[in-house]
């Protein structure tokens, strides 16, 4: 799939539906790697489209985290970014010229927004 940046905050959702407070993940800050399109997309009650995401935590974990994000490592984890609010990269080389100091998880996991209570 392409690679997702947001381009403005982002709510990132467990189901693709922006009237339902409760499937907030988080919120991804402007200029930070998302995760990877899996090609689903869907559209809500609202007309909003959201596209499925994904991204794969890595066993590199700042020791400062180890402990909230120490169950996610090397997991997968799908969940749903507005449309409107992301732009998609086919290759690094562009995701890097649009965005030159990008955070990606792992790295910079402190930045990134997610909520620290994921099970």
């Amino acid at each position: 799939g392409y690679l997702i940046a947001a381009s403005q905050d982002i709510r990132i959702r467990s189901t693709p539906d922006s009237t339902v407070r409760a499937n907030i993940l988080g919120v991804i800050k402007q200029g930070n790697f998302i995760g990877f399109s899996t090609g689903d997309f869907k559209i809500d009650s609202e007309g909003v489209k959201y596209i499925k995401a994904a991204v794969q935590f890595v066993n590199t974990i700042p020791e400062s985290h180890k402990e909230v994000y120490n169950s996610l490592k090397s997991k997968t984890m799908t969940f749903y970014v507005g449309k409107g609010a992301i732009t998609q990269h086919k290759y690094y080389a562009e995701l890097f010229a649009k965005y030159p100091g990008i955070n990606f998880q792992g790295k910079n996991i402190s930045t990134m927004g997610l909520r620290k209570d994921i099970k």
